[in-house]
């Protein structure tokens, strides 16, 4: 092989790149946090009374977990202008990545409160529901099933 790759360029470049970086890094805190509570509202929306909001979100997990995240993200930044609602490239990244992040951290939520025990959760105050009770004792379940919570991080480089 004869060629030499000349890193000028890079180095040139140095600060935009420590700008990507720092960009990404902040990105997917956001969106690993806020999609833990997108998470928790939909997992707490599939152990609801109503069957409105349970179908909700099954549809929801369903629609999102069968979807190429790529696809996503495409509808976001591309598809979303088209009914007047425009954002910035990281706001579409963002908003993708949360939307993402919280149909998977549903099912991980919806695992870790399904795995306490209802004699667990007996111990709630009379007007908190189950799964509301059963949250606390569920992170453990959901921490040892959440080990490839965040899907989207490695997909987004």
């Amino acid at each position: 092989m004869d060629y030499v790759f000349q890193f000028g360029v890079v180095w040139r470049e140095f600060d935009a790149l420590l700008l990507g970086a720092w960009l990404t890094v902040r990105l997917s805190a956001l969106a690993m946090a806020l999609g833990l509570v997108v998470g928790v509202a939909g997992a707490l929306a599939t152990a609801s009374r109503w069957r409105a909001a349970r179908a909700l979100a099954r549809i929801y997990v369903e629609a999102i977990r069968n979807t190429p995240f790529l696809v996503q993200v495409l509808f976001v930044y591309l598809g979303l202008p088209s009914i007047g609602l425009r954002l910035r490239p990281d706001q579409a990244a963002l908003l993708a990545m949360v939307i993402n992040l919280g149909a998977y951290a549903t099912e991980i939520v919806r695992a870790g409160v399904k795995a306490v025990p209802r004699r667990s959760a007996r111990g709630r105050h009379r007007a908190r529901p189950v799964p509301v009770a059963a949250l606390p004792a569920s992170s453990s379940g959901c921490l040892r099933s959440g080990r490839s919570f965040p899907p989207s991080a490695a997909s987004s480089s």
